[in-house]
């Protein structure tokens, strides 16, 4: 069976024939979807996280969203990652309880890289250890969307990375009364 990347590799080598002056290159399903969700009615410009579980893999990502001077929409893509976490994988793990935690820990892992990733990326001089409770970046709430472009009720960055203290960075959590680790 010929994998996507030797199809890719052929349409290359026969580029001029097949494709004229056009140039082919390889998409990570997410930014379909990202793409989607860009130049939908309801879309406001700023900061997202987007997960897209599918059969085999899961994908994450963060970007920026925003329209040009011309109107077009903009969403350069701050940090992506994929992994094999998705859907399949999940029933092989789901009986087995050990399993089962490693697979729900790999998967908050991907999540968390990819938004500390991206936090540390847009705010450099904030530390990863002072969990950003005096950024504004963290401080401010941005929208995370699944594949579909929906959003995922009241949930934020600052959630995503925290689900358990509400939100509210380990310091701020612990003065709320919630458990911090």
């Amino acid at each position: 069976m010929t994998t996507v990347r030797q199809s890719l590799a052929s349409v290359r080598e026969n580029g001029s024939a097949i494709l004229g002056e056009r140039r082919a290159a390889l998409h990570p399903e997410i930014a379909a979807a990202i793409a989607g969700f860009a130049n939908s009615t309801r879309r406001e410009d700023g900061l997202y996280a987007m997960v897209d579980i599918g059969g085999g893999t899961v994908d994450c990502c963060a970007f920026t969203l925003f329209a040009d001077r011309t109107g077009q929409a903009r969403c350069p893509i701050l940090l992506a990652q994929v992994e094999l976490l998705g859907v399949e994988p999940w029933r092989i793990c789901e009986d087995d309880q050990g399993r089962r935690d490693d697979f729900r820990f790999l998967l908050d892992t991907l999540q968390n890289l990819v938004i500390w990733g991206t936090k540390q990326r847009l705010d450099p001089k904030q530390s990863p250890l002072d969990n950003g409770a005096s950024s504004l970046l963290y401080r401010r709430r941005r929208p995370l969307v699944c594949a579909r472009g929906e959003r995922q009720g009241p949930r934020s960055l600052a959630q995503a990375v925290h689900p358990r203290q509400g939100g509210r960075s380990p310091r701020d959590a612990a003065r709320a009364g919630y458990r911090t680790r």
